[in-house]
């Protein structure tokens, strides 16, 4: 994942289960940080997409796990 882009993108999420705000969870790890995020509004084409992303450094391996809950209710 290059560092400040789009990163990866996970397609075919619902439309009807789309966040309506933007969602920014950080996933910290040794050498860098990656997030998860939604923009529903943003300038590029990760516009309404889930994606997964450095903040600045590249990253070319690493393992992340755990749980984040997104409830739509």
């Amino acid at each position: 994942i290059g560092g400040n882009t789009g990163g990866y993108i996970w397609s075919n999420f619902p439309n009807d289960k789309k966040p309506r705000q933007n969602v920014f969870v950080p996933a910290v790890y040794p050498g860098g940080t990656l997030v998860v995020r939604f923009y529903p509004i943003t300038n590029d084409g990760t516009k309404n997409q889930w994606t997964i992303t450095s903040l600045k450094d590249n990253v070319n391996s690493a393992y992340v796990c755990g749980t984040f809950i997104y409830s739509y209710a």
